[in-house]
């Protein structure tokens, strides 16, 4: 039976490469055919799909009806699958399963590793359990290698930037983290100490005597799913006044609480709760707000202090005030780690002369493409589509050949999916601008850690000098832009 699964699968990729060709051939609606197939193999294939698609929405220049409709699809209910959970409970649980009265014998909701059922325990609570799938963990470590296959493929002839087979490498690893109900438990019950007695946010108590190696349990939480209310939207419903007729809260004061939350999270704890989809928040009543599922955490880049300079412009563009040179530079500060590295240590040598050159020249290009785009420029401002601005029109096919390392894709990945939350709700702009406002402000005098490395001087030229090779390689304008500014004495050491 497991080899005609395993050869099922097989087909389905084969023709999911097929598809990959296509539309790398120029053929969009082959694209969303092939994600919606790799949606269709349930699983590990939901879990990457969200991840690509949320990339697609950030950096496509138009996000068309039916790649928002797949988007909403990764987060909607899975398929159940038949599980025996009073069966199961009783050899997971051993004897702490008499603390069970009862518990439903269909689950109640299902997402891509597990599906959760309702219970009842002998004192009176009533639990959420959440059981792992059998089939994720029967096909978990072949669909890996599957998968892994399909990111080297989708990888060839790429030139946005990202790494896509280290990408899925680290998609790998957070993924198995998923399947670690144990640690998930614990980090659970971490949160739940956190930030108990939070004015807004409220995190399930998890019963750790009856968790186990393939289930969770924790107190249910009542109100309603942010999901139901997005469906009341796509039905024409103002989402902010169908959520205060329900449960007479603010959805714009709940999505700003989480958004708080997390940031704060990141630069006071290191770590923020990953995973912040539709599925797994609960509007409640009082304004209060319930974050659901813990299985992926999200950690901060080890340079607080770069990833502080970058939400610092994020809240100036949201303040109203685009500042393209800044923006360009705080990208490059976080993510391009070895230009970054090189040129700093290249400046212990010449008074800081190499970065200065640097960020003229970059900024003076960054703001002559920007100036000179044919591209409706003004329409991604109004709409505050600003990485779109730098990665489909200032670094179009990575003109400017930056090496893009994301340290923790993690944090990356909860960013935009919160982002890409409150945009469907349509209170994007509102919602960022107070939340990037007061934690920039709560946040401002916080001594930040700083991650700068250096590379003696002689491989700093290197890596100078092969970013620039590699930027004649793309655009010989660019090329002669970036070097006339880049005074060959700053090389020298």
């Amino acid at each position: 039976m497991k080899n005609i699964t395993k050869i099922k699968r097989l087909q389905q990729i084969g023709s999911i490469m097929v598809l990959a060709v296509r539309s790398k051939n120029g053929n969009p609606h082959s694209q969303y055919v092939m994600y919606d197939k790799l949606l269709s193999m349930g699983g590990l294939y939901i879990k990457f799909v969200q991840l690509l698609l949320i990339r697609l929405s950030e950096n496509r220049k138009n996000l068309s009806l039916e790649f928002s409709f797949l988007l909403k699809k990764t987060y909607d209910s899975a398929p159940f699958e038949p599980i025996d959970i009073k069966n199961l409970l009783k050899i997971e649980l051993g004897k702490n399963y008499g603390r069970i009265e009862s518990v439903t014998p269909q689950p109640v909701a299902a997402g891509s590793f597990g599906q959760v059922y309702m219970a009842k325990l002998k004192g009176g609570e009533t639990v959420a359990i959440k059981a792992l799938r059998p089939t994720v963990l029967q096909n978990i470590h072949f669909d890996m290698k599957l998968l892994s296959f399909v990111a080297r493929i989708v990888s060839i002839g790429h030139k946005g930037g990202y790494d896509i087979p280290e990408i899925f490498d680290k998609f790998k690893n957070t993924t198995l983290k998923e399947l670690d109900y144990p640690l998930e438990a614990h980090y659970a019950n971490e949160l739940y100490e956190r930030y108990k007695g939070h004015h807004s946010v409220i995190i399930p108590k998890t019963y750790a005597d009856l968790c186990s190696k393939h289930l969770i349990t924790q107190e249910f939480i009542g109100g309603i799913m942010l999901t139901d209310v997005m469906a009341k939207k796509e039905l024409g419903h103002d989402a902010e006044e169908y959520t205060q007729q329900t449960i007479g809260s603010s959805l714009s004061y709940q999505m700003i609480a989480i958004g708080e939350l997390m940031l704060e999270s990141m630069f006071i704890d290191g770590s923020a709760h990953g995973d912040p989809h539709p599925g797994n928040i609960k509007l409640l009543p009082n304004n209060k707000v319930a974050l659901l599922d813990f299985g992926i955490s999200a950690q901060v880049p080890s340079d607080k202090q770069a990833f502080f300079k970058l939400v610092k412009q994020y809240q100036k563009i949201y303040a109203g005030n685009f500042d393209l040179e800044g923006y360009t530079w705080a990208i490059i500060n976080l993510f391009v780690k070895d230009l970054s590295t090189a040129v700093r240590s290249l400046d212990r040598y010449n008074h800081g002369k190499m970065q200065q050159q640097l960020f003229s020249a970059i900024s003076d290009a960054a703001s002559s493409i920007f100036s000179s785009s044919f591209q409706d420029i003004d329409s991604l401002l109004h709409n505050n589509k600003f990485m779109r601005v730098f990665s489909t029109v200032i670094n179009e096919d990575n003109r400017f050949g930056f090496n893009l390392e994301i340290e923790q894709p993690e944090f990356m990945r909860a960013t935009l999916m919160y982002i890409e939350l409150i945009g469907s709700l349509g209170i994007k702009n509102e919602v960022l601008n107070v939340v990037y406002t007061n934690v920039v402000n709560k946040l401002e005098k916080t001594e930040m850690a700083s991650n700068k490395n250096y590379v003696n001087p002689e491989d700093a030229v290197s890596i100078i000098a092969e970013w620039l090779e590699n930027v004649a390689a793309r655009d010989i304008y660019l090329y002669h832009m970036l070097s006339r500014k880049i005074s060959m004495r700053s090389l020298r050491v």
